[in-house]
């Protein structure tokens, strides 16, 4: 068993050169952390992408550097939100063997880059991307796993491992309600049941207790979350 990344970055559709440039960067900076911290576990690492097209074949050059797929075939000059990157979750997974997984990032904070935005980033990504969060499916139950599971089976900022055998030709739709797609991974009728928490009462002495799932307000209001995101932020 072997987990696959795809990682969606939305670099803007205006025709701006500093702008882009930017966003690049901080994009850059991601895929270097998925690259850094990736277990041996990990397997394939895509890109998706949207944007103007005169970005495109740096677009491209960016995730080859990482050492990142580009999928160009899935590549968007509208923007539909996180549509292009979860459409490809349901399609990349008849090129994969049947028990194998799925892990969807996107670039948080992009649009409006803050420390506290990359470092939720980096703070969620270092826990998914462990051996251990693919070595909790051999548990057959499990079917989605993330850091702070809602108490209806999505994963809260949308970072997520699914298998592969049920992303395949999940139906997703282009819809102008971003949270329509921080809520699509989840399973309707089993809900939670199927949820596996990452999350480590020992992670960084965080004090928030481990729980199958989490309310907003304790992730919002819990100031060594906010201290943490702020801490990941400057490690490279």
């Amino acid at each position: 068993m072997r987990c696959h990344v795809v990682y969606y970055a939305y670099v803007g559709l205006e025709i701006d050169d500093d702008v882009a440039n930017e966003r690049l960067k901080y994009i850059g900076e991601q895929l270097h952390w998925i690259e850094k911290n990736k277990g041996s576990n990990f397997g394939c690492t895509y890109l998706v992408a949207c944007g103007n097209s005169i970005y495109f074949s740096k677009i491209r050059d960016l995730a080859n550097s990482y050492g990142f797929i580009f999928l160009d075939a899935f590549f968007s000059i509208e923007n539909n939100f996180e549509y292009p990157g979860i459409y490809a979750c349901t399609q990349l997974p008849y090129v994969l063997p049947e028990d194998d997984l799925v892990l969807y990032c996107h670039a948080k904070g992009v649009a409006n880059p803050g420390p506290r935005q990359m470092g939720n980033f980096k703070f969620h990504l270092r826990l998914l991307l462990s051996n251990c969060s693919v070595e909790c499916f051999d548990d057959p139950q499990i079917v989605i796993a993330g850091v702070f599971p809602s108490d209806s089976g999505f994963i809260w900022y949308n970072y997520f491992i699914a298998r592969a055998s049920y992303l395949k030709d999940r139906p997703v739709a282009k819809s102008p309600n971003r949270h329509y797609y921080e809520s699509w991974v989840r399973d309707e009728k089993r809900g939670i049941s199927v949820v596996k928490s990452l999350f480590k009462r020992n992670y960084l002495n965080l004090h928030l207790l481990e729980r199958k799932h989490y309310t907003p307000e304790e992730l919002n209001q819990n100031g060594y979350i906010k201290l943490a995101y702020e801490i990941f932020s400057d490690i490279q």
